[in-house]
């Protein structure tokens, strides 16, 4: 399913979804946050900018290139029985029966996710739910009855223009690569400094998150 919302100059988010989910709340709080952040500049904006100034640009300065990095999990929930409950219809004799010994066992947690890129001039996030049980971690698949969420959003652009090129989930059943791309002009789209972003983080099976 995908949306797009209207914020600042241009925003554009690709939203996954699918199957059930208990843990509809994506928003990271405080208590039992973990998160960490880096600061780098990004290469392909220090190379248009760059450009941009050989041929004459003298408005716009490398330091629009200055990312930080900040990617952020919050505490486990751990699957409980109504959660079962509410899997029950949407799961085999089978699937249900590794479900509940699951459920007793405290294997089956979510956890929410963020990873956000901030520079001067914008900011873009990608956040979302994911599930694992100490053998596999999934966001958009269905697994067990459940699946997670991914999506992929700008928060803010000023005197640029930023779209979304993808949102995507992929990698193996015990680590996931989460991933967002965009497109990023100053002024107005198809100007001619212009420069293709991509970031990357990583969920796996034991419940921990890293940057790509």
């Amino acid at each position: 399913m995908k949306k797009i919302l209207a914020t600042g100059i241009v925003v554009a988010a690709l939203v996954l979804t699918g199957g059930a989910s208990a843990f509809a709340d994506t928003s990271i709080g405080a208590a039992g946050q973990t998160s960490t952040t880096r600061t780098e500049f990004n290469a392909a904006c220090v190379t248009a900018i760059t450009a941009a100034q050989e041929k004459g640009t003298t408005d716009l300065s490398t330091d629009v290139c200055r990312t930080t990095i900040t990617t952020a999990s919050g505490p486990a929930t751990t699957l409980s029985n109504s959660d079962l409950a509410a899997a029950k219809e949407s799961l085999s004799a089978n699937d249900f029966l590794a479900l509940s010994r699951a459920v007793a066992a405290g294997t089956v947690h979510s956890k929410p996710y963020s990873q956000t890129i901030s520079q001067i001039t914008d900011q873009e996030t990608q956040s979302g739910t994911f599930y694992y049980d100490g053998d596999r971690a999934w966001v958009t698949v269905t697994y067990r009855g459940y699946s997670g969420t991914h999506s992929c959003k700008v928060d803010y652009a000023v005197g640029y223009n930023v779209s979304n090129t993808a949102c995507s989930d992929s990698g193996s059943t015990s680590s996931r690569k989460l991933q967002m791309n965009w497109d990023v002009s100053v002024g107005i789209k198809g100007s001619p400094i212009a420069w293709s972003e991509s970031y990357t983080m990583h969920v796996n099976s034991a419940g921990t998150i890293s940057n790509g």
